[in-house]
């Protein structure tokens, strides 16, 4: 057991021989003793000075302990207060005690008695200092935690967060304490379920291992590995303990590995599908070809001809889209100009743009266009997007690409916008358009943007849908 800590006392006392006799008695005892003689005085001395007892005589020529006690539990709340006196019996000891005294002792004061009624105040300090270093130390621990830590109330109610989980959450503290956690932290589908497993915790359970996102006040999810301990007297009350680890990052990277398995199946049947299948196209196309020379002072016949010949297109479109959506990605980054890139997607599309349409294409912004890139892959990107301008704007078709530079956290950036004039994007549709197989349109495949999704990231770039208020827009964001 650790020492007990030695006392500044303030001996309040009229009586000038009973005051020096007890401030040597506290010297023996190591204590440093000051000894007053009025009320007056006493409340200067602790109004300036600390000590950590008063050994006050309750009657003074100039007050009386009743009136003195409120006041120094004002000026001085954490000072413990002995009453001493030679009159009164246990009524004065209870009105003493009421207004705030820790011990009462007879006079003459029994030297006995003061030493262990100081024993006991000491040891109280010394529990005291040790709970304060210990809830530093914790504090201090808590605090620089790198998991999530959560402290509730049993009904749930938000006590304490710390700074990790301020950082992810965006809350600060004083924004959600006193706040019910499920309701505000919790999305709505996980709550019933978040508040069976805290009720079973509160049942005097500890549950551990289980994984449930945490909204943030921007509304992004972050998953969560979390583990419950109930506490049955934190500061006097029952409270739960939540610690967490944020997952994401391995959330994120088990549906990558999850995709990237099911890319990798859907590309070996889709190359075996398109490898037997190319034949049989190509020997039906050779067969309408030599049928549309048969029948070609038919129109009727011609107009079925046709018909039949785009359809065998759309299939061999659909092939070759859906084999490029699954196959891995190697990239050959090589400085490119991103104006001419563009440039020469659009040149590529020249043959759907030929039938007499009115379309134009026309580049803004910064001269300073480089970026690493694949070439080739970055031509995809930019024909699919130009190519489902083309398909859904009516002419006169006006095609604007701006191009912007930035930097952000230290990363030059270069951000490409693809705006038309066309109807737009449903306004519900937002960042869905870019999964596979979703298309507004009754012929497209809906992998265009998949793919253009698939290659930007790939550069370790983004892709975004943008809200113009007429038309449609991409922009693209590429790392230089």
């Amino acid at each position: 057991m650790s020492e007990l800590p030695l006392l500044r006392v303030l001996v309040v006392e009229d009586d000038p021989d009973a005051c020096e006799n007890l401030c040597d008695i506290l010297a023996l005892d190591a204590h440093s003793a000051v000894g007053v003689s009025t009320a007056a005085e006493a409340l200067a001395r602790v109004a300036d000075e600390e000590f950590h007892v008063i050994l006050l005589d309750w009657r003074l020529p100039d007050a009386s302990g009743d009136t003195l006690l409120p006041q120094f539990r004002e000026i001085a709340p954490e000072t413990a207060v002995i009453v001493s006196t030679a009159v009164g019996g246990i009524d004065q000891a209870i009105l003493a005690l009421r207004h705030g005294a820790v011990d009462y002792i007879a006079k003459p004061v029994d030297v006995d008695l003061l030493r262990a009624s100081l024993r006991r105040i000491a040891e109280q300090r010394r529990l005291k200092q040790e709970k304060a270093h210990a809830d530093a130390a914790f504090r201090g621990l808590v605090e620089s935690a790198g998991s999530i830590i959560v402290m509730l109330k049993p009904d749930a109610e938000i006590t304490y967060i710390n700074p990790f989980a301020e950082q992810l959450t965006g809350y600060r503290s004083e924004q959600v304490v006193g706040h019910e956690c499920v309701d505000l932290l919790v999305p709505a589908d996980f709550q019933d379920r978040v508040r069976e497993i805290l009720s079973r915790v509160v049942d005097g359970h500890s549950e551990r291992g289980y994984e449930w996102p945490l909204i943030g006040r921007d509304q992004v999810q972050h998953w969560v590995l979390w583990n419950i301990q109930y506490l049955s007297d934190l500061g006097g009350a029952p409270a739960l303990l939540a610690i967490g680890q944020d997952v994401t990052a391995r959330k994120q990277a088990e549906a990558k590995l999850l995709q990237a398995e099911r890319l990798a199946a859907i590309g070996q049947a889709m190359t075996g599908l398109a490898h037997e299948s190319r034949n049989a196209l190509q020997r039906g196309q050779a067969d309408l070809e030599l049928l549309s020379l048969m029948v070609e002072d038919r129109p009727e016949a011609m107009t079925l001809v046709r018909r039949l010949q785009r359809a065998q297109q759309d299939l061999h479109r659909l092939y070759e889209e859906v084999r490029q959506y699954a196959a891995p990605l190697s990239l050959n980054l090589e400085s490119h100009d991103l104006g001419h890139v563009v440039r020469e997607a659009w040149e590529l599309l020249s043959q759907t743009r030929s039938s007499g349409r009115d379309v134009a294409l026309q580049l803004h912004g910064t001269q300073t266009r480089n970026c690493r890139i694949d070439r080739f892959l970055m031509l995809q990107v930019f024909r699919n997007i130009l190519e489902n301008s083309l398909a859904a704007a009516s002419d006169p078709v006006r095609i604007d690409v701006n191009f912007h530079a930035q930097t952000h956290n230290g990363q030059q950036l270069l951000i490409v916008s693809l705006r038309d004039n066309g109807p737009g994007l449903p306004p519900n549709l937002g960042d869905s358009a870019f999964n596979a197989f979703v298309t507004t349109s009754p012929r497209g495949t809906g992998l265009g943007l998949a793919i253009v999704r698939r290659i930007v990231e790939a550069h370790r770039g983004q892709v975004q849908i943008g809200r113009p208020e007429c038309g449609a827009e991409i922009i693209v964001t590429l790392p230089r």
